[in-house]
């Protein structure tokens, strides 16, 4: 049992390094394109009511906003898929001798 507990604590410790503050960083970038969709969402209703944008620009300008908030929530994919790949890397790395030494082969 104690091998296990070892491994695990381990395996926690090297991933937990490599997340550290970056799941709050993604949140903390996502936040901000919640932001910028919304501030875009007062300057097109507040545009057409005072007459400055059009009702036929009025799409237009939310389908760019929208455009952009998929790009940045798909930057946003990309960077947790990097961050959770790197936790399992580093989680491997850090239990690699303590496996490899216990097995006839080199499992990792």
């Amino acid at each position: 049992m104690a091998f296990i507990d070892d491994l695990k604590n381990t395996i926690l410790s090297a991933a937990g390094t490599e997340l550290g503050h970056k799941p709050q960083a993604v949140f903390d970038y996502l936040k901000r394109e919640g932001q910028n969709l919304a501030e875009t969402l007062v300057m097109i209703t507040e545009g057409v009511v005072k007459g400055s944008i059009t009702i036929e620009e009025a799409p237009i300008l939310l389908n760019q906003q929208k455009e952009a908030s998929i790009a940045i929530l798909a930057a946003a994919e990309g960077m947790t898929k990097v961050i959770a790949q790197n936790a399992v890397n580093n989680a491997m790395d850090a239990v690699k001798n303590m496996v490899n030494s216990k097995l006839p082969i080199l499992l990792i």
